[in-house]
């Protein structure tokens, strides 16, 4: 069974960039509003494989979902930003995250986590190969949906006050 990926970006928590070494910035206001149309959209989705980075503002984000979905997430450090470690270490963390996601029985996978992450989660997902490049210049913006089937990728940006569905539909 092939699995469906819905994987986002926390909400958007910083307009300057991330202090070194600071894990607990929150989610701005502005940044709520594209969330909540993203959780509604979710609705729909049917999994209960739903993960997200240990970081406050991933918890803020998965808060605000959950609080419209109902859906639970479990909290895994291997989906934390990348930030102290060899570049090799952290793939090695992801990957082996991605290959414990790949085991759950569920066929869709809802994943809240930061840019560099969901950028190499993306790339093993479509091309089994990481360009370290693209992991650091190919990255999605709070407040996007990105889909992931058959190696095929759909983002959704629900920052827009309408948002495309999907080519193949709202699963």
């Amino acid at each position: 069974m092939n699995k469906n990926f819905y994987i986002f970006r926390h909400a958007l928590a910083t307009k300057n960039g991330y202090p070194d070494q600071n894990f607990d910035v929150q989610i701005l206001a502005e940044g709520v509003a594209p969330i909540t149309k993203m959780a509604r959209y979710l609705v729909n989705v049917q999994s209960e494989s739903n993960f997200s980075s240990q970081y406050l503002r991933c918890k803020q984000t998965v808060q605000i979902i959950s609080k419209i979905t109902g859906k639970k997430f479990v909290f895994d450090k291997r989906l934390n930003e990348y930030y102290a470690e060899s570049f090799e270490k952290f793939l090695a963390r992801v990957n082996n995250s991605l290959e414990d996601l790949l085991k759950q029985a569920d066929q869709n996978i809802i994943i809240c986590t930061h840019a560099a992450v969901i950028s190499v989660i993306i790339q093993l997902l479509k091309e089994k190969r990481i360009d370290q490049e693209k992991v650091f210049t190919h990255q999605p913006k709070p407040g996007t949906l990105l889909i992931v089937k058959n190696k095929r990728v759909e983002e959704l940006d629900f920052n827009k006050s309408w948002h495309p569905l999907p080519r193949w539909g709202n699963d």
